[in-house]
């Protein structure tokens, strides 16, 4: 019986980027879940512990022995690194691309009329790999590849009835622990998405992949930190004002100061952000798409739980009975989720800062004085005149 070599005892892993494990001094090891099967009935297996030890030559002639033979290695770490399948669902057509896929009748279409398909996905493939795959079995390939998708997100349990989330740029965690907006989805390695889910930092199942074509679409900018956090100042002056000269003085006057602390802590963590690629309206949209615990959040944001805690109100999150915090769970926060949109708006459509005051003026006025918040409305922002320099 063969024994594993020195190296194989000691490292116990593999490389699976492109179907094969590379085993012993570079030769190559073709793993038996990426293998057809008479290959898997040439090769022999040995069972030890968790581990799997097969034999296999390394390279055959036709009509000759093999010329060497390696045993390899195969962990259950190598096992999560091979090639699965997931299922890639297409949003839009590239053969329809002046369709708008963001309108809600493409967001909310059930999901079980949406053209979808089983393809492999390896850990070093790019999302528009496997949605170029999928798009090949689909039958719209060539113009695919003509006009590649834009737009990725994964299923959630929540979507049915709903509108599914999708965007162009996706968080993920990097190799230091911390999360990262540096490259488009497109460009994002499903090495990464592994990485991301096992960090608890994406919400969504991993093998189901939503992947859209989306033409070009505004011309707006898109705010900045400084923007943002400006706002955020904005909106506890109007609520420290509304609270001395209004009604409803206690309610407003808590939720000013809560604004202080909050303030401070998003000013220490967008610092890091921006420099990672995130700016307020990708962060919003990252954090929207789950619940979260504060301890697991705050390892990949880079921030103490109590300065996350204080991040997650900002953004219009309260906590829950479990110690989860989600999104507009109670009146304060959806207030907060409101104020949000009409903040990040109001910038992408360039508003005047009077403009941006007199909108968070008139939420807070009616907040304070029904205790009640309205769903947000685009029609809020036609009064915007974007004719002002």
């Amino acid at each position: 019986m063969l024994s594993p070599s020195p190296q194989n005892q000691q490292d116990g892993r593999a490389c699976a980027d492109d179907g094969h494990d590379k085993c012993g001094q570079g030769q190559r090891v073709r793993s038996p879940r990426a293998v057809r099967a008479p290959d898997r009935d040439r090769a022999g297996k040995l069972h030890r512990g968790d581990s799997q030890l097969v034999q296999r030559s390394d390279t055959l002639a036709p009509g000759r022995g093999p010329r060497s033979t390696k045993l390899c290695v195969v962990t259950d770490r190598t096992r999560r690194a091979m090639t699965e399948p997931i299922e890639a669902i297409a949003v839009g057509d590239p053969r329809r691309i002046t369709e708008d896929i963001l309108s809600p009748r493409f967001l909310a279409m059930p999901y079980a009329s949406r053209p979808r398909v089983e393809v492999a996905a390896r850990p070093r493939d790019r999302l528009a790999d496997i949605a170029q795959r999928a798009a090949d079995h689909l039958g719209f390939g060539r113009e695919s590849r003509k006009r590649p998708p834009s737009l990725f997100g994964f299923w959630r349990p929540e979507d049915e009835g709903a509108q599914i989330a999708i965007s162009s740029l996706m968080a993920v965690v990097a190799e230091d622990g911390l999360l990262s907006w540096t490259a488009p989805a497109s460009k994002v390695r499903y090495r990464e998405i592994v990485r991301t889910v096992d960090a608890g930092a994406l919400h969504g199942d991993r093998r189901r992949l939503y992947f859209g074509y989306q033409p070009p679409l505004g011309d707006g900018v898109l705010p900045d930190w400084q923007f943002f956090l400006d706002a955020l100042e904005t909106a506890k002056q109007v609520a420290e004002y509304l609270a001395a000269f209004g009604g409803a003085a206690g309610v407003l006057h808590y939720f000013a100061q809560r604004l202080g602390p909050a303030h401070s802590g998003l000013r220490t963590g967008s610092a890091t952000w921006r420099r990672r690629g995130a700016d307020p309206f990708a962060f919003d949209r990252w954090l929207a798409d789950g619940s979260w615990r504060p301890e697991q959040l705050a390892r990949v944001l880079g921030l103490s739980p109590e300065e996350t805690k204080a991040v997650l109100w900002v953004f219009g999150f309260a906590e829950s009975p479990d110690g989860t915090w989600r999104p507009s769970a109670d009146p304060e926060a959806e207030l907060l989720r409101v104020l949000g949109k009409l903040i990040l708006n109001t910038g992408y459509q360039q508003g005047t800062a009077e403009q941006r005051r007199s909108a968070v003026e008139r939420r807070l006025r009616e907040f304070g004085d029904t205790g009640r918040v309205q769903p947000f409305d685009w029609k809020e922002l036609d009064w915007l005149n974007l004719g002002d320099d």
